[in-house]
């Protein structure tokens, strides 16, 4: 197998030391309970013995990476984990597998990893990454340590497809059951695996021991395993379908599965996981956005369904009561439970603004019952939302209809299930409740564990739960002892605040609800008042709660509710509390700057999107460019520094202006590197356009030519559809490039690869034909390149590229639409774009004049004899065509 990348130990290790040296700037408890810079979906949570520690043990969460922005996940399985015995001390394990072959890296999507316990003693660590690549969906790799190395362990030769008999498919999920009874079959070899999979269809096997990726000799795959829909109780699959895995009493409509599934034990029956519709079950819209479970008495079935597990829309009472409301943006979600500490959890994700490329991991506790009775004479597993404060510990929201949510509640909390420590500064990031869901900002700043949620109006509505005002008083469930509210505290309440509006307004702070009423039972605790004309910068704004928080107990909600005039009022930094003996102090990231010949630069504030090309795996790589003036020819020098004088600073000087300068600031262990390019647009030749039909197009999939020099259907398909052309240049440099195109029916983006280097993203702008230039500039080497163009989303077609040669002297020729077109057709070189009654003349690439007449119409055709460069021109514009054939 050729190419493929594995993520070492010392390479974790380094992650590692990344993540113990970061926990500085971000709350130790809190949800999401990772950094909020961090976008870790599909999290499969496992408790594994610290390969690094024996005896010891970390829960583990094992998912797919949100780094690409503008599609789901990214080229890497990521990890973190945490000492059972702490739960606030996560650590990043990194990458754990990213593969590359043919040029790219594959994304990976929803993963499991499962450990196997052999009779030796030995452990293998078995890694299902979910690989986007074509024909290895079903990859199946094996490690010795549950943070890898990985390698695969079902691919071909050549590493492009997995194995005949590979059958594990989309969400991949295992249990392993280990045998202790002498007479089993399997005692020899110490356990069976099952493995899960599907998408809007469920799937379900068998594993055979030896393999881990393929069926079990002498059983069948099941499909249509349990019922799939399309919404809540309208199930997809094709009419007449029976499932064996089901008992025939169930009400089929009641299970709901989308995708996702996962599989636990618990006592002596089995619990299935899945992402499944859910929402009209108690009196809400229909959402994939939830989790839902199912228990039988093996782990093939049949099963009872059980309801749902977490609404990550957060679900709760409307003001009076009447019915319940999503406090939260729903999407997509995907988990399973894991038991820490003797606490049962369930382990899902959310969308900010219901936007799914930004995930982020949360979890919940939960209270499970079941009984010893078999499922099959009425045994049952319940499980519900867990409050250790709570009348028989369980939280629920039931509407005055008799509508319930028994699902986990949707908290500040994470792990701190007896609430979050006070007297701490929390982002505004860690709300569970918007009344504008729309409102909560992305988190991208590896040095800032910041998450603002702007343009909050009158009227909006902010909720954090849990604070413990009561305290924690020793340690307890992996949770650190601190101390609550007493009185004497003097207990203040901040907000960091950016005044958004010239008029005055306030922030009404609510303890428990945001209504004083029965359903609530809120109680106004203060109101932070922003005076007219406040500067609009962020500003620490307080209120004395001593008299309302300094005696309670346990746990409680905070409400904020803007109120004040038309427009955005504010956008909400952070909060929390303060009191005579602690302090708070919110943490702001030094600041960074770039000068170029002592020019300062406009920095990037998103780091460099992943692609499949570049195969970032994290946000610490961030690209500018500097427009130098005109007629540069000197190498620009660059000098940096930051506002804290703990930032270490390092700077590769560029070799030529055509080089990249690039800056690396390192920050208590943390590193964010700048690579600058340099642009002397003032110096740029003429354009060169390069029909693309005439370029030798090589095609893949369903792509090919359409209406003679259209280069059509770039569609979806395996492969989809491409071309790849060649250009000619007349010496290696750097190349401005545009395309001609046609995008006429919204949205749509290419791949596109230079020379076999990086894919990058094209993202079109809507319209008929035009000229608009490339995302970037290109390298481009003397003599022949290739431009490889794929399908990645909607439907362009295309006509030609314009190139243009960066030169160190020279005027600037801006790059426009040129009429003017010629392509050979035949023996004939047609020509089309002519104003009638104007000469048109074609000469060879030595110069001499092979023909010339005037235009009787808008195109003709010129008969050639022999094939090469040659330029046509008319009275009003000229064309080069290259490499005509």
């Amino acid at each position: 197998m050729e190419n493929i990348q594995f993520i070492s130990k010392k390479k974790r290790q380094i992650f590692a030391l990344w993540a113990m040296l970061f926990l500085f700037t971000f709350a130790k408890a809190a949800n999401p309970y990772l950094p909020l810079w961090e976008h870790l979906p599909d999290g499969e949570p496992r408790i594994f013995e610290d390969p690094d520690n024996p005896g010891k043990y970390r829960a583990y969460i094992i998912g797919s990476h949100d780094v690409r922005y503008d599609s789901y996940c990214g080229p890497d399985i990521r990890a973190w984990s945490a000492p059972v015995e702490d739960l606030s001390d996560w650590r990043d394990e990194g990458s754990i597998f990213t593969y590359y072959i043919d040029g790219q890296w594959d994304v990976m999507f929803a993963p499991d990893l499962v450990e196997v316990k052999r009779k030796d003693g030995t452990k293998e660590y078995y890694l299902y990454p979910h690989s986007r690549g074509a024909n290895r969906e079903a990859m199946v790799c094996k490690g010795n340590s549950p943070v890898g190395p990985f390698t695969p362990i079902n691919l071909t030769d050549d590493g492009k497809r997995t194995l005949p008999g590979s059958i594990m498919g989309f969400d991949p999920s295992v249990y392993i059951e280990y045998i202790t009874d002498p007479n089993d079959p399997d005692y020899a070899i110490g356990f069976r695996a099952y493995g899960f999979w599907g998408f809007q269809g469920s799937n379900a096997a068998e594993l055979d021991q030896n393999t881990m990726y393929s069926l079990r000799p002498g059983k069948q795959i099941i499909n249509y395993f349990i019922p799939a829909s399309s919404s809540y109780g309208v199930i997809r699959d094709p009419a007449g379908t029976t499932y064996p895995a089901i008992y025939p009493d169930e009400n089929l409509s009641a299970f709901n599965f989308f995708e996702a599934a996962s599989i636990r034990k618990i006592g002596n029956k089995y619990i299935w996981i899945y992402s499944g519709y859910s929402g009209p079950d108690y009196g809400l819209g229909s959402t994939n956005s939830a989790l839902r479970y199912c228990f039988g008495d093996t782990p093939l079935g049949p099963w009872r369904s059980g309801g749902v597990l977490v609404d990550s829309r957060a679900p709760v009472l409307n003001q009076n009561g009447s019915a319940l409301q999503t406090t939260y943006s729903g999407h997509n979600t995907h988990g399973s439970i894991q038991l820490i500490n003797d606490q049962w959890y369930v382990f899902y994700h959310r969308a900010p603004r219901g936007f799914g490329f930004a995930r982020q991991p949360m979890v919940a506790p939960i209270t499970i019952e079941w009984d010893e009775k078999p499922v099959a004479e009425g045994g049952k597993v319940i499980i519900r939302a867990y409050d250790p404060y709570a009348e028989n510990n369980q939280w629920t929201a039931k509407d005055s209809q008799g509508r319930e949510y028994t699902g986990a509640e949707v908290t500040s909390e994470g792990f701190h299930i007896y609430g979050l420590d006070p007297y701490q500064y929390y982002s505004a990031g860690y709300a569970c409740y918007l009344s504008n869901a729309g409102s909560q900002q992305d988190s991208w700043d590896i040095w800032n564990n910041d998450m603002p949620i702007t343009g909050v109006a009158s009227g909006n509505i902010i909720g954090y739960k849990y604070f413990g005002f009561g305290g924690l008083d020793q340690d307890k469930n992996g949770l650190k002892a601190f101390d609550g509210t007493k009185p004497g505290n003097n207990t203040q309440f901040n907000l960091w605040i950016t005044p958004k509006t010239t008029n005055a307004f306030k922030v009404n702070v609510w303890l428990d609800g945001p209504y004083a009423n029965n359903t609530w039972n809120g109680t106004k605790i203060g109101e932070i008042n922003i005076p007219a004309n406040s500067i609009q910068e962020t500003a620490k704004f307080s209120v004395n709660v001593s008299s309302f928080v300094d005696n309670l107990a346990q746990k409680h909600a905070i409400f904020l509710v803007a109120e004040g005039g038309s427009g955005s009022l504010f956008d909400l930094a952070g909060l929390g509390f303060s009191s005579d003996q602690k302090g708070i102090v919110r943490p702001v990231e030094p600041a960074v700057s770039i000068s170029v010949n002592g020019a300062a630069m406009d920095l990037p504030v998103t780091p460099v999107r992943s692609t499949e090309g570049n195969g970032i795996t994290g946000y610490d790589i961030y690209e500018t460019t500097f427009k130098l003036p005109e007629n540069t020819t000197e190498i620009p020098v660059i000098t940096a520094s930051a506002s804290d004088p703990n930032v270490a600073t390092t700077i590769s000087q560029a070799a030529s202006v055509f080089d990249t300068s690039v800056v690396q600031f390192t920050y208590k262990g943390v590193i964010k590197t700048y690579r600058i390019t340099f642009i002397p647009l003032s110096n740029l030749t003429d354009p060169v356009q390069y029909s693309i039909v005439n370029c030798n197009p090589v095609f893949e999939g369903p792509a090919k030519v359409a209406w003679g020099d259209v280069i059509g259907y770039l569609d979806p398909g395996t492969p989809p559809g491409a071309v790849t052309f060649t250009v000619n240049v007349p010496e290696t440099g750097t190349y401005k490039m545009s395309v001609y195109h046609s995008t006429p029916w919204g949205a749509a983006s290419h791949f596109y690869q230079i020379n076999g280097g990086n894919q990058i993203i094209y993202n079109y702008p809507e319209g008929d034909w035009m000229v608009s230039e490339f995302v970037q500039d290109i390298a481009l080497n003397q003599g022949n390149n290739f431009i490889k163009i794929t399908y990645r989303s909607g439907i362009t077609e295309l006509r030609r590229v314009d190139l243009q040669r960066y030169l160190t002297t020279g005027q600037s020729v801006p790059v426009t639409a040129n009429p003017l077109r010629a392509h050979m057709v035949g023996g004939l070189l047609h020509v089309t774009g002519l104003t009638v009654g104007k000469t048109v003349s074609v000469y060879n690439a030595g110069g001499a004049m092979i023909y010339s007449g005037i235009a009787e119409s808008s195109e003709v055709d010129i008969p050639l004899n022999d094939r090469g460069v040659y330029i046509v021109s008319s009275e009003e514009n000229s064309v080069k065509v290259v490499n005509v054939n």
